[in-house]
């Protein structure tokens, strides 16, 4: 059984105000001193809330490393091989699991959640992003954010209204990115918790919500 309950494909087969500072998102992030942070209790979405308090928990012992300019997160980070999807039966439907490539030049799904796979009514499991993401503006703005977490690995926060990719109709998708690693610190996979609420017909044009002046898509870092 793999973590979203489905077959796990290889390569080959395939703004509130206080103390929240959530940051418009274009198709590239702005840099990381300007990106705010929201304690983890402004996450409103179960799913998300409870996917962090697993990822957490599997953080192991931080290294001596003596290091006060170490910006990362106190504790190494969890690995894929830490991850047991009997620990976690609810939140399935809400995992997408993605291997990073060549240090962040790419990345893959590896596993998708029912939940997104019925909201988009398509499966990119096992597809690169470069070969998925047919629009520019979105295809930057996705590696922008993933880009950000294999850089920093620190977990992002982001929510957007976007067209979905095969339904004339669009979603609000609040999405939690946590870095993944096999050696505690270079990140190798990012495991993201994704909810898609409010499936309307909004005639939005996937460009125009990525504008930040159009205050549909903000992202913001977590105060851990």
């Amino acid at each position: 059984m793999n973590i979203s309950g489905q077959r796990e494909k290889t390569p080959g087969d395939g703004p509130p105000a206080g103390s929240a500072a959530e940051i418009e998102a274009p198709g590239m992030l702005p840099p990381d001193s300007e990106l705010r942070e929201i304690p983890p209790g402004r996450i409103a979405a179960t799913p998300l809330r409870d996917g962090l308090d697993y990822w957490l928990s599997k953080q192991a012992s931080p290294p001596q490393s003596g290091d006060p300019a170490d910006h990362r997160l106190v504790g190494r980070l969890p690995a894929r091989a830490d991850l047991d999807p009997t620990e976690i039966p609810r939140l399935l439907p809400y995992v997408e699991l993605t291997e990073v490539l060549d240090g962040g030049a790419d990345f893959r799904f590896r596993l998708v959640g029912s939940h997104l796979v019925d909201t988009d009514q398509i499966n990119p499991t096992g597809q690169r992003f470069s070969d998925f993401f047919r629009n520019p503006a979105y295809r930057a703005y996705q590696f922008g954010l993933y880009g950000w977490v294999v850089a920093q690995a620190r977990p992002l926060y982001s929510s957007s209204r976007i067209p979905l990719p095969t339904r004339r109709l669009d979603a609000l998708t609040k999405r939690l990115y946590l870095p993944l690693s096999g050696d505690g610190r270079s990140v190798d996979m990012i495991l993201n918790f994704q909810i898609c609420e409010g499936v309307a017909d909004s005639g939005l044009e996937l460009e125009a919500v990525l504008d930040p002046s159009s205050g549909e898509s903000f992202v913001a870092t977590l105060r851990l």
